[in-house]
């Protein structure tokens, strides 16, 4: 395949424009937390949350899960954690299972925050996605441009980044938007800014 002659200037460097993506970014939330956005968008409907104990750092205190158990009309949760799921349980009212595949029922939004990227087999998690009843989809990820500090290459050739070790991968909001698009029939209605660190992508089907 033949990629075309055209080229175009980023950063003062000359790129094929076959390798050149334009992604805009909704900045309107950049200054509130994904607890708030999640919250809100949330209030009053239908929710799974997937991701929902937040293993392998569970803290009780700070977990979005017991938060939206206060604001949603129903709220079912996954988490692959047995151990993290019985911690939950007892503080939150809805279903929680450890498999997408035991998931039953539909839903008003199906929750996905700073998930994808510790899942294993990502065009297997989001084709089990797609096969949710629901209206929405909201996902998000930490934005991996977003936070220039937290990498730094050093000229012996090692580097250092801030990072979850427990992640599989960095996401752009380019390829947040295309692994959507191409593991799932879901459109993607919008890209925010989250907490100055995360992207989050709003689909429905």
């Amino acid at each position: 395949m033949q990629t075309p002659q055209s080229s175009t200037f980023v950063n003062g460097q000359e790129h094929g424009s076959y390798f050149v993506q334009q992604t805009q970014l909704d900045m309107r939330f950049d200054h509130l937390s994904r607890f708030d956005i999640l919250t809100h968008l949330a209030f009053g409907k239908s929710v799974l949350h997937v991701g929902c104990a937040d293993w392998p750092i569970t803290n009780l205190s700070q977990n979005l899960h017991i938060m939206l158990d206060k604001v949603t009309s129903i709220l079912d949760g996954v988490d692959t954690s047995q151990e993290a799921i019985e911690l939950l349980r007892p503080h939150v009212k809805g279903s929680l299972y450890r498999s997408l595949d035991e998931v039953q029922g539909s839903y008003d939004m199906v929750i996905v925050p700073e998930v994808l990227e510790h899942v294993g087999n990502l065009e297997d998690f989001l084709q089990k996605i797609d096969l949710i009843s629901a209206n929405d989809v909201i996902f998000t990820v930490p934005n991996a441009f977003r936070r220039p500090e937290f990498f730094e290459y050093r000229n012996d050739g090692s580097s250092l980044e801030v990072v979850h070790p427990d992640h599989n991968y960095w996401f752009s909001p380019f390829t947040l938007s295309n692994v959507i698009r191409k593991y799932t029939h879901l459109k993607v209605n919008g890209l925010f800014s989250v907490g100055t660190m995360s992207v989050m992508a709003i689909c429905s089907f």
